[in-house]
């Protein structure tokens, strides 16, 4: 048997690992583009489920996802401190944190936000990006509001990192039929809206006016809902929400400058 040293030992066990890393680093690169292309049509898909386009479940092609949303979506860019829609602005040149509305990530434009419009002026669906803190991870979806800015016309919702069968539920067609309906403000038209412990009943939905602000729990999944709770909660506040500060802790603002400008149908 041939016996080798200790110094060629190590250099052969260098070279292997180099060799791997630099093997690795190049198939991501070589990928890069592909996964960029699957994200932008995975978010791009989301929006046509919030908007009622495209059945929860239902796959589409890529080519089919990017025409039906370039001919039926209109994309905008907001400054949610001001509520001003920035014109010349594309959503194209957000950063993915801006796009999914991921408030743990958000550095550089923190005031930049995508809106997504659809349907005709006089009943425009305007969609918005949602995130918040899940049990193990930070969960997103997309929130379809009426042109009131409280009604809940749609939700999608992705959950990656949260427990199957648990917090994950809240993906599920049967979770999200929930939300169609609920009325996201309250009388003084400060956001009202809660995840109930158990079925939404007078008795649970303690923290809201009434059970029309408000669905069931999932079982199990106590701390994905109050996440649900506290990402809606956020998006509908203003850029100094006293509510939202009140309840969660620093207020890092939502739509809520932009939905008073733009309200249709009184508060």
């Amino acid at each position: 048997m041939q016996e080798f040293t200790n110094k060629y030992v190590i250099g052969f066990a260098v070279a292997i690992c180099v060799g791997c890393s630099l093997l690795i680093a190049g198939t991501a690169l070589s990928l890069k583009e592909v996964q960029e292309r699957n994200a932008e049509v995975d978010m791009k898909l989301n929006v046509l489920r919030a908007a009622g386009l495209v059945e929860s479940g239902k796959s589409l092609s890529q080519e089919d996802v990017l025409t039906s949303f370039t001919e039926q979506i209109t994309a905008k860019v907001v400054d949610i401190s001001t509520g001003e829609i920035l014109e010349g602005e594309e959503v194209a040149s957000l950063s993915t944190a801006a796009l999914t509305a991921d408030i743990y990530k958000l550095k550089a434009e923190p005031n930049k936000r995508p809106i997504y419009l659809v349907g005709p002026e006089n009943d425009r669906t305007t969609i918005i990006p949602v995130a918040g803190k899940g049990l193990w991870g930070t969960i997103y979806g997309f929130l379809a509001l009426a042109p009131d800015f409280k009604t809940v016309r749609n939700v999608t919702f992705r959950a990656p990192k949260e427990t199957p069968g648990l917090g994950a539920e809240m993906e599920k067609p049967f979770y999200l039929e929930l939300f169609p309906g609920k009325i996201l403000l309250d009388k003084a038209g400060a956001p009202a809206f809660q995840v109930a412990r158990g079925p939404a009943t007078p008795m649970s939905c303690t923290q809201v006016p009434g059970v029309e602000h408000c669905v069931d729990g999932m079982s199990g999944a106590t701390l994905t809902g109050n996440g649900i709770s506290e990402m809606i909660t956020r998006a509908l506040g203003g850029p100094e929400s006293e509510l939202y500060a009140e309840k969660y802790g620093e207020a890092k603002g939502g739509y809520g400058a932009y939905f008073a400008k733009n309200r249709q149908g009184g508060s």
